[in-house]
């Protein structure tokens, strides 16, 4: 039973004196261990190389047939383009071989280095996702990880930027990306009444904590979040109106169908949603009650797909009465509609009919349609 003991406490000591972290799953603050992979055109890259000639590196954990690392890959191309020298970019797949990644990467035309994951790195980064990104500062200090595609160019630059300041002193662990930021306010209220054409006493106002609309030099105005994720470009407007006058404005969106819209608010409520590619066209809304009304128009980025032009615009707003609120509301689209490849009957009692309503108990439509 001693001897057992002994033995034991032996094999204890042993373990004791394995390097720290030798196995073990890195933590965010942990200092990485230099590694060494071979690209399949034989170049030898450690850790400690890329450490000497940049500022941080940035490892990509992807393999070949991910859909989300096929779609991410264009975006991490043009950063590795406009900040390489500052930073970084290695892509290591655990799964693929050498022939197949140079067969990939000349199909795709990326120049960054890609190799075969022999470091182990996937697991030593507890990577269970693909994409996965991990991010290393010019001390070696592990920063960064996020599992999952990157929206776009400017997601990946916004996460390279603060790793490649002349400032950097300390090591930003648990580094969350910065949101993005429009380059310019909105335009004044009186240079976007000229651009548009404004016919009555309307005034445009910013809102708060969204994006711009920006002018056009062909004298519209067009939402400024094209590309951005999660964003929202809303134009407001407070428009005095009689009971029975009419506003009509010029739209055009150019969208991923059904995933990003226009939306068209009066007074708080979503009036009309548009969607996917539409040219020019005019939309006419009936103002029921005298007074100030405020009306919105927002182009909302629910996706990180994007389609187009990727945004919407507006142009020739304005406050009609008489026969030209009539003949705006004839240009309305007649309802209903259907979409392309689906069949739908509806008996429409009134033949004078131009919308029809339907009933949502469940709340499922709204929830996709709000």
């Amino acid at each position: 039973m001693k001897k057992f003991a002994l033995i034991l406490v032996l094999l204890l000591s042993l373990l004791c004196v394995l390097p720290a972290g030798a196995s073990s799953v890195y933590q965010p603050g942990d200092t990485i261990e230099d590694f060494s992979v071979t690209t399949p055109a034989g170049q030898v890259i450690t850790l400690s190389a890329l450490l000497e000639e940049h500022k941080a590196v940035l490892i990509n954990f992807w393999f070949i047939n991910c859909t989300w690392c096929d779609y991410e890959f264009p975006f991490l191309q043009e950063a590795y383009e406009k900040m390489g020298d500052d930073v970084a970019v290695l892509a290591l797949t655990p799964y693929d071989s050498d022939d197949a990644i140079a067969a990939y990467q000349q199909e795709k035309g990326l120049t960054f280095p890609m190799a075969m994951d022999t470091a182990n790195l996937s697991a030593r980064f507890g990577c269970s996702g693909y994409p996965t990104t991990v991010m290393i500062d010019r001390y070696g200090v592990y920063c960064f990880f996020e599992s999952g595609a990157m929206p776009s160019a400017s997601t990946v630059l916004r996460l390279m930027q603060p790793f490649a300041a002349e400032d950097y002193t300390q090591s930003l662990v648990n580094f969350e990306i910065p949101a993005a930021h429009p380059a310019a306010a909105m335009p004044p209220s009186e240079d976007l009444a000229a651009a548009l054409n404004t016919a009555g006493d309307v005034t445009y106002a910013a809102v708060s904590n969204t994006w711009p609309w920006y002018l056009h030099a062909d004298g519209y105005a067009y939402s400024a979040n094209s590309g951005e994720d999660s964003t929202a470009a809303v134009l407001s407007a407070t428009v005095q109106a009689q009971a029975g006058d009419v506003l009509a404005f010029d739209y055009r969106v150019s969208s991923m169908e059904n995933d990003d819209y226009f939306v068209f608010y009066v007074n708080g409520t979503p009036v009309k949603i548009f969607s996917g590619e539409k040219d020019w066209q005019t939309y006419a809304f009936t103002f029921a009650e005298s007074g100030a009304h405020t009306v919105q128009f927002a182009y909302m980025k629910n996706s990180i797909y994007s389609s187009g032009e990727d945004a919407a615009c507006i142009d020739n707003l304005r406050v009609l009465s008489g026969d030209e609120a009539k003949a705006a509301l004839s240009l309305n689209p007649v309802w209903p509609q259907t979409l392309e490849g689906a069949q739908i009957a509806f008996d429409v009692l009134n033949d004078g009919a131009r919308q029809v309503l339907l009933d949502d108990p469940s709340g499922t439509l709204n929830s996709y349609y709000p």
